[in-house]
């Protein structure tokens, strides 16, 4: 009899099971209204479509600051970084967001556009990308 080999988790899952205050990060988030994940590389991104606010985790730098978004899913402001890095960008345009102009270096931005978008750039690149929808979940750590 052979056992079933559990599904490795994705680097998005992981993020997102890490305990706080007795609960998963991603219930955490799901009850504050946070509804998607996108992860681009080694950045995860979450946006609560009902502010419009989010903002950005790295790997290795950790928290990368705010997003502020209008009513037309645009990336408007940011914090915590000078300009928005690639993975950061990508992450925003797979969760079906836009980012206005000069919220990325001038050699990225003009990168992107000639590539049809920080998300096809990305592509190119050959970053591994994933999302997640954040649902309540019935257990606690």
């Amino acid at each position: 009899m052979t056992t079933p080999i559990a599904p490795a988790l994705t680097p998005l899952n992981v993020w997102l099971s890490q305990p706080i205050g007795g609960e998963t990060w991603g219930n955490h988030l799901h009850t504050n209204g946070y509804r998607n994940a996108a992860r681009v590389g080694r950045t995860a991104v979450v946006i609560n479509p009902s502010k419009p606010y989010g903002f950005g985790e790295h790997d290795e730098h950790g928290e990368l600051g705010g997003l502020w978004f209008n009513a037309l899913r645009v990336l408007t402001d940011y914090d915590g970084v000078f300009s928005l890095h690639l993975e950061y960008a990508a992450a925003i345009e797979l969760l079906g967001y836009t980012i206005s102009e000069h919220c990325t270096s001038d050699n990225l931005e003009a990168e992107a556009k000639k590539a049809g978008g920080y998300l096809a750039l990305a592509k190119l690149r050959g970053l591994s990308m994933e999302t997640a929808e954040l649902l309540p979940f019935t257990a606690t750590l």
